[in-house]
């Protein structure tokens, strides 16, 4: 419960949520448990802001793998996924999350990578 309210109240930049999802979608170059254990990672940086790293790629280029994706789950992010307007989620690192689990749970397909 209290990492949900520390999530609730970082604010993420938009180029904070391209970069976090471009990670989630596009780090095929590490093992399950890598990406699983850089994601968690994330999270912590997100509830401990001071402790963070600055370094932000902007990813929208829908040209790259993944690109439909990770621009269906950014529109999520932006106001269009279930309660993306409400205090709490909109432009935090909860919203992010909600935003991911909208995606994974409601709208990829079955069985597909992405």
């Amino acid at each position: 419960m209290y990492e949900m309210k520390q999530l609730s109240q970082r604010k993420v930049t938009q180029q904070e949520a391209a970069a976090y999802f471009d990670a989630v979608f596009n780090n095929t170059n590490l093992s399950a448990v890598e990406q699983d254990e850089s994601i968690i990672q994330f999270y912590r940086n997100a509830a401990m802001p001071n402790q963070r790293n600055a370094s932000v790629n902007k990813t929208e280029n829908k040209s790259e793998p993944n690109g439909r994706a990770m621009s269906k789950v950014m529109t999520m992010f932006n106001g269009h996924g279930r309660g993306a307007e409400l205090s709490s989620a909109k432009d935090t690192a909860y919203g992010l999350l909600c935003a991911i689990t909208e995606f994974t749970d409601h709208e990829r397909r079955y069985g597909s990578p992405t």
